[in-house]
């Protein structure tokens, strides 16, 4: 059992490295404005190549059948489809941190100071991301309904600790993914260097969940089944925001094979795996019982992505 010592030292270090992620934020911070936007948006566009490993629906017969122009048509609109899914959840995440920040021990002002920095980012990120869409892509940013569902879950539950784990660990993990798999299928500029600031704030929020998350033995069998709960909505939300249906729909892709098709991609990718194996192990650190959450984590979110409308 630790000491008080201990226990002092150990308070110290983790407020060290919050302190160390609020200095990062201000020395990383930036403006929209700052992005290599081009005075005539349709003209990128045009210029934009995505390599064909980077669509989750490549490996279909119907994709390597179609014409050159319709394969680079049908890549813009899944990276539309990627990018406004992810700008609709960057909005809806706004909301979420200021809910978080009003959930925040008023006491610790260095995690409220970081929660500061995270709203903005939030912010700062569904603005680029839609005018990305819009401008360039010439696309809408949609609702997405399984996220939506998510962020009303956690609105009702007014749980600081639930708020940063589904937010920035299971959502951003995702989120994460996507980045990275985008930024090595593109050589675009202006969205590379998009994706780039972005991903770097998403890991320093990434971080913060890890410090600021409460060890779940503090808490109550039904309210960690309840955390259980929607810790699964959630992981299915992120994957599903990874099905370009409407894609599909447009490049008359069969709805049953584009499904199958992108999951598997997602498997080779490692995304499947993240939820069925390192958000287990995460939150077997906290103290959740993995056994029940971890068993078969893949199959069940396949299969419920493969049953979704």
């Amino acid at each position: 059992m630790m000491n008080a010592e201990t226990d002092v030292v150990e308070l110290h270090e983790e407020d060290h490295a919050v302190e160390r992620l609020v200095m990062l934020a201000h020395q990383h911070a930036w403006l929209p404005a700052d992005l290599p936007w081009p005075e005539e948006p349709s003209r990128a566009a045009l210029a934009l190549e995505i390599s064909d490993p980077a669509c989750l629906v490549s490996r279909l017969p119907e994709f390597r059948k179609m014409s050159r122009p319709q394969r680079e048509g049908l890549k813009r609109s899944e990276l539309a489809s990627h990018l406004g899914t992810l700008a609709f959840g960057e909005g809806r995440a706004v909301t979420l941190a200021g809910d978080t920040v009003l959930l925040s021990n008023p006491e610790d002002g260095l995690a409220r100071w970081f929660l500061g920095t995270l709203l903005a980012d939030e912010a700062k990120h569904f603005l680029v991301l839609r005018r990305y869409v819009e401008e360039v892509l010439q696309r809408r940013v949609h609702p997405h309904g399984p996220l939506e569902v998510v962020f009303q879950q956690l609105a009702a539950e007014h749980d600081y600790a639930l708020n940063l784990l589904v937010g920035q660990v299971v959502l951003e993990g995702a989120a994460a993914s996507l980045l990275s798999s985008l930024l090595l299928g593109t050589r675009e500029p202006l969205l590379r260097e998009l994706l780039k600031r972005i991903g770097r704030d998403e890991a320093r929020h990434m971080r913060f969940a890890h410090l600021a998350f409460v060890h779940s033995e503090e808490l109550t069998p039904a309210r960690r089944r309840r955390m259980e709960e929607i810790l699964f909505e959630a992981a299915y939300a992120a994957l599903a925001s990874l099905l370009a249906e409407r894609t599909w729909e447009e490049f008359g892709l069969p709805r049953a094979h584009a499904r199958e098709a992108t999951l598997e991609a997602l498997r080779e990718r490692g995304v499947l795996t993240y939820y069925a194996r390192v958000l287990a192990r995460q939150l077997a650190q906290r103290g959740f019982p993995v056994e029940d959450l971890g068993h078969s984590l893949e199959t069940r979110l396949a299969q419920r992505l493969r049953e979704a409308p």
